[in-house]
């Protein structure tokens, strides 16, 4: 049906990776959209309902595309949902600090001659360096309305909303050969522009041709592809690259009447007290902060340490043990910090003051404060050895926030406190009068769905998810993941991808089934391929990395390193292999950097509460129901059966104990589940150092979760997608008896 036919009008939102729009969606809808700072955010479309002076219209939020003509599986949903959805206007959202890009896309996209709106957002930053836009004369020369906005901030998006009904027919300034044109006009439906026609049929991209496909008679499809291959074999003019030429040559005639460079208002960089007081700041905090990983390796006390023994020294001897100094200032030495049960010593308090806030609190306060630190940060974190040091940073920065504050403190107030003395206890008593042995089991058994189901995903994971939530969302918020693709590229084109697939594997330690989606950022089938193997191979979601941590918080330094090495090592080695032997090319590494910038906390606090949420939603409802599945089993005793199936790999070719069994086998129903399970043999003491290396390169490098292997059979069919589940599971038992053996061989104890 046509747009103009429909009582409710249909607007889409176009534009180029991270330029917003996203954030706009959320701000003209009321509806939230995950955003970061980062491309490749939305990889599915939204909608949303709302009324502009009373008239009803339905909101489209795209993914980015750098191009309509795709080379990316999210370019292929952008151009697909515009002919199928027939707008009645698109919004182009723009990075008013590259207006080529910008108006590249523009160009495009005013040869379907749909009413448009132009968005310019981020145009402060565009100020601040220096960039003048003349916004009227944009408007005049394209024939449409032109905006300017500040999406973070809400800048413009009022007067964005009151120039939707005002859209207008887009002029395009034309300038393509009609020799190329001209012969597919006839044969093309009216929604499809005769130039971007030619382009999509010459590509001879599958997608291309069943996008026309599904527009045209059989008839004129034959056609086409006949005058495709005429084009393109004897044209005099090349049509792969005659439409790129005359847009270019446009840009190039227009932009520098549009566009205005001044000095940039951010400036040199400051010689302010305050920032050279910070950078002071930042400097001593990073020391301190790396002091206290370092300086114990070497026998000797990190600063925290001593500031506490000093602490503990003034307290009187007689004093000690009662009263409010006790309160205050007793501690015991602890895995490498001092454990006071309350006050200053605490160690959400030694954590917090100590080791966080003191490289958090100046590198926030420069980012705000002074655009020119963040632009050094930016050029610094690119740069291979310096970028390598601020990334380990971050890491250790990360590992503190959800290892130690989330993993040890928060799940041992849940866990034992909350759970273990209070509601635990409560429970068991009423459902003590419930006369069923079988409904008391199945609650407040070994398996219940309270004492199993609930407590591991409430007390346990929960901390630990919303802890890498919060830290994940100032990561993303900041901009430096762009950065880290940057980093890291060298090292991906090894293995058959390039720096863009960084995005979907950070993505995965939040949510595999999201990363698996968003590989369709990745340009070729073949590069999607190996990132969704390596994604299910390796990468560990939030539940099952925060359990992680949590498990190596407390011992020797050389299990998480060997965890590392070995699932390090088998990425790169199944990469490596993987793009050897797949059919295929690596597509080009070509990323939009978005502005390295001080995160918005409203931001941040929205995502974190949304993806906990779903976590609630999605993943506790999962783990009630892998609960569930287990008390089945085991009341058929086919729990104990499959156990004792699995127990001789696991004794002997694992050299685990028994029990371990068990927690594969919970893997096997959900990746996290085994970690909890794992969790708690290690809280009981049940497992050597060694022991829990090795389970822990089997259980990071088992089958993902359910939600994830549905997801893969979607992106993939069900031949790959089989083909990667048997894979993963051989290479994590391999792998995990080769550590076994080579631990024992070379009589190495961790």
């Amino acid at each position: 049906m046509p747009a103009s036919s429909r009582n409710t009008r249909t607007i889409i939102l176009v534009g180029n990776p991270n330029v917003g729009k996203s954030v706009i969606f959320s701000q003209i809808t009321g509806k939230y959209a995950i955003v970061s700072n980062y491309p490749g955010t939305t990889v599915e479309v939204s909608r949303c309902q709302l009324r502009i002076d009373g008239q009803p219209y339905e909101i489209i939020d795209t993914p980015g595309v750098n191009s309509l003509v795709p080379q990316s599986e999210d370019e292929k949903v952008t151009r697909d949902v515009i002919l199928a959805a027939r707008p009645d206007a698109i919004v182009q959202i723009g990075d008013a600090k590259n207006l080529r890009r910008t108006l590249f896309l523009t160009l495009q996209l005013a040869e379907f001659g749909i009413p448009m709106i132009l968005n310019l957002n981020m145009i402060d930053d565009c100020r601040a360096r220096g960039i003048e836009i003349d916004t009227a004369g944009l408007a005049a020369w394209l024939g449409i309305p032109v905006n300017t906005s500040i999406a973070t901030m809400g800048v413009g998006i009022h007067q964005l909303l009151r120039l939707i009904p005002k859209a207008a027919a887009p002029r395009h300034p034309g300038g393509f050969d009609p020799r190329l044109t001209d012969p597919v006009r006839a044969l093309l439906p009216p929604m499809v522009p005769s130039a971007l026609g030619v382009e999509w049929l010459v590509n001879a991209e599958a997608a291309d041709l069943n996008a026309l496909r599904a527009l045209v008679t059989p008839d004129q499809m034959a056609r086409l592809k006949a005058l495709a291959d005429d084009l393109s074999q004897h044209a005099a003019i090349n049509p792969r690259t005659h439409f790129d030429i005359v847009r270019n040559r446009l840009l190039d005639a227009w932009i520098p009447r549009l566009k205005t460079q001044h000095a940039a208002t951010a400036g040199g960089r400051p010689a302010t007290l305050g920032y050279r007081t910070s950078l002071m700041l930042l400097g001593v905090g990073a020391a301190v902060h790396l002091s206290h990983w370092f300086l114990p390796l070497f026998g000797l006390s990190s600063p925290i340490q001593r500031v506490g023994r000093i602490l503990v020294a003034l307290v009187p001897a007689d004093a000690a043990s009662t009263g409010w100094t006790n309160r205050l200032f007793t501690a015991t030495d602890g895995p490498g910090l001092l454990v006071g049960e309350f006050g200053l010593l605490h160690p959400l308090l030694t954590v917090t003051l100590f080791q966080l806030l003191p490289v958090v609190l100046p590198l926030f306060y420069l980012l705000k404060q002074h655009p020119q630190f963040a632009m050094d940060l930016d050029r610094q974190s690119r740069r291979p050895i310096v970028g390598l040091g601020i990334l380990a940073a971050c890491l250790s920065v990360v590992y503190l926030f959800v290892g130690v504050i989330g993993a040890q403190i928060l799940v041992g107030f849940l866990e034992d406190r909350l759970f273990g003395d209070v509601l635990n206890p409560v429970m068991a008593r009423w459902i003590g009068w419930i006369p069923s042995a079988f409904v008391q089991d199945l609650i407040t058994g070994s398996y219940g769905l309270w004492s199993m189901g609930l407590t591991y995903a409430i007390a346990i994971v929960l901390p630990i998810v919303g802890a890498f939530f919060l830290a994940f969302g100032f990561l993303e918020d900041s901009g430096y993941l762009p950065r880290l693709a940057i980093l890291v590229n060298q090292v991906f084109r090894r293995i058959g991808l390039n720096g863009k697939a960084v995005l979907p594997m950070v993505l995965g330690l939040g949510c595999g089934t999201m990363a698996t989606m968003t590989a369709r950022i990745l340009n070729s089938p073949k590069e999607r391929l190996i990132a969704t193997l390596l994604l299910a191979l390796g990468i560990p979601c939030s539940a099952q990395l925060g359990v992680i941590l949590g498990v190596v918080a407390g011992v020797s330094l050389l299990v998480p390193l060997v965890l590392v090495a070995v699932v390090v090592g088998q990425m790169l080695l199944v990469g490596f292999m993987a793009s050897r032997i797949l059919p295929g090319e690596r597509s080009d590494f070509v990323l939009e950097l978005p502005p390295i910038r001080y995160p918005v906390w409203k931001n941040i606090r929205t995502k974190t509460r949304l993806r906990v949420i779903w976590f609630l939603q999605e993943a506790v409802p999962l783990f009630l129901l892998g609960t569930l599945l287990l008390f089945m089993m085991d009341r058929l005793d086919w729990l104990q059966g499959l156990i004792t199936a699995v127990q001789p790999v696991v004794r002997h070719f694992l050299g685990l104990p028994p029990a371990a069994a068990q927690v594969f086998v919970m893997g096997l129903i959900r990746r996290d589940y085994g970690a909890v399970g794992l969790f708690d043999m290690v809280q009981h003491g049940a497992l050597t150092a060694n022991q829990l290396a090795v389970a822990l390169v089997v259980l990071t490098l088992f089958v993902p979760c359910v939600a994830n292997i549905f997801v893969i059979f979607k992106e993939q069919g069900w031949k790959r997608a089989a083909a990667i589940i048997t894979f993963v599971i051989a290479v994590a038992i391999v792998s995990g008896g080769v550590v076994h053996g080579l631990l024992r061989l070379l009589h190495i104890t961790l």
